[in-house]
């Protein structure tokens, strides 16, 4: 069986936020709107001052999210690099309100009768819960933490394997195809290829870690054999890794019913709050590509077969995942191709909207030892 190298446990570690009492100051000047290099710095050096997060505006301006306490030290000159300009949010809640509320939604795991899942939404300053049940489990988080929690109950969704197909693939297999085997909880499921990986000359396939059991086979809809589960490691990291079969840097692309378009992968992505366009593809579905980042710090808790806690996860407005994209790839359009961001995880819809669940690419890759494969010279957007 192949192994992998691993980082530490703690790479990645999630913090959940919460804001209070908006302020934004004035903006003198900002990076080029979308310039994926100027967010990443002003990420880091606003995270070292202690921000809360780095979001982009309506016009594609950054914005730094900061505890108000924190601002009595610092300036705004102090939250980006030189010769940077942001504009300013502060709140009235501090690191430790921030991260207990996190922790509080975590361990009602043990409490919650039905799956769900939550994230911070920086742009209206709330702790957003999605939940298919009623929702009065969450009652005491709230007065906990009064007007900074939206409970979204009723919610439908949950994890997206199904028992259904739609793509048939061959060697070397795609990314957003069809892949079938046995569910770790016993009989079968269908869910959908991510990317390829490699470590050194050693390659493989992703696809969701709820998916498949530790060491089972797995084959496409012909079928062929694609290979076996070689490294899963659920529900702390909702991607398992495919091993001994053919694969390309590549993924099917086209819109549903179309089962032979597709593109190549020339990298990976990260995603911030406020970008658009994301794209996302599964063997049930097809393409769409309407995704917009809501929160880079979401969780999603299914409660299908015990409790299954996943941190540290992208989520995404735009149209709703379906039964059997599990595991597929979500990606930003790039010169024709696509950069990876991440693989499908799961999502809730509760009246006219909805969110998509993703793992992050860069940290699911760093945990394993792995990178993704590209089909020219990888590029790598921060």
């Amino acid at each position: 069986m192949a192994r992998f190298n691993r980082l530490p446990a703690g790479l990645g570690a999630v913090i959940t936020v919460v804001l209070a009492a908006v302020t934004i100051s004035p903006v003198a000047a900002a990076v080029p709107p979308g310039s994926a290099v100027g967010i990443s710095d002003i990420a880091t050096v606003a995270m070292a001052h202690g921000a809360l997060g780095v979001y982009l505006d309506d016009s594609g301006a950054p914005v730094v999210v900061v505890p108000s306490a924190q601002m009595v030290s610092l300036t705004a000159a102090d939250m980006a690099p030189p010769g940077v300009s942001v504009r300013i949010q502060t709140t009235d809640f501090s690191a430790a309100a921030k991260q207990g509320i996190h922790d509080d939604l975590l361990a009602m795991s043990s409490k919650a009768t039905s799956s769900y899942g939550f994230y911070f939404d920086l742009k209206t300053a709330k702790e957003v819960i999605q939940t298919k049940g009623s929702g009065d489990e969450f009652a005491d988080v709230a007065a906990k933490y009064p007007g900074h929690v939206e409970i979204q109950a009723g919610a439908t969704g949950g994890l997206t394997y199904a028992t259904y197909d739609r793509m048939h693939d061959s060697p070397a297999f795609y990314g957003g195809g069809l892949v079938s085997g046995t569910s770790p909880w016993g009989g079968g499921a269908i869910c959908t290829n991510g990317f390829e990986a490699h470590s050194g000359s050693t390659i493989y396939m992703a696809t969701a870690g709820h998916c498949f059991a530790l060491g089972s086979s797995v084959n496409s809809g012909y079928p062929w054999y694609m290979g076996y589960v070689s490294g899963r490691d659920y529900p702390t990291w909702d991607i398992e890794w495919i091993y001994g079969g053919s694969y390309a840097p590549a993924i099917y692309n086209g819109l549903a019913g179309d089962n032979g378009s597709h593109i190549n992968v020339y990298g990976r992505k990260y995603a911030w709050v406020g970008q658009t366009g994301y794209c996302a593809t599964g063997q049930a579905s097809g393409r769409v590509c309407d995704w917009n980042v809501t929160s880079t710090s979401a969780t999603f808790i299914s409660l299908d077969h015990g409790i299954n806690v996943t941190d540290n996860l992208y989520a995404y407005s735009g149209t709703k995942e379906i039964q059997g994209n599990s595991g597929g790839p979500v990606y930003y359009p790039y010169n024709g191709g696509a950069l990876i961001t991440g693989t499908i995880v799961g999502f809730f819809d509760k009246g006219l909207g909805n969110t998509n669940y993703s793992t992050k690419a860069a940290e699911s890759l760093a945990h394993w030892g792995l990178e993704v494969v590209c089909a020219s010279t990888c590029v790598i957007q921060p």
